[in-house]
């Protein structure tokens, strides 16, 4: 069986997009009253323990997440993942008149 297939599955990868993407309010809402926490050392670093232990650290380079690359290592399934993420480039053309 192929490594990502042992350790990554489609939840983990969307909770891995989702702490990297996701705004830190939200995600430190969403962990209330767990034993999970968010933490942000610095503004291109992000930290996910459980119960003190680190599980997952993301880090940016650039303060932006939507624009710039970020690196994901998973600790806990022993795994990482790097995020390429720049803005589209929309063009748009008049419709056609009937």
């Amino acid at each position: 069986m192929p490594v990502c297939q042992r350790r990554c599955s489609r939840n983990s990868f969307s909770n891995d997009l989702q702490l990297t993407l996701w705004p830190r309010a939200a995600l430190q809402s969403a962990l209330e009253k767990s034993a999970w926490r968010l933490t942000e050392p610095d503004p291109r670093t992000r930290r996910l323990t459980r119960d003190s232990k680190l599980i997952a650290e993301v880090h940016y380079a650039t303060p932006d997440p939507w624009t710039g690359r970020a690196w994901l290592v998973n600790f806990e399934r022993g795994y990482s993942i790097t995020i390429d993420s720049e803005p589209l480039q929309v063009t748009c053309t008049p419709a056609r008149k009937r």
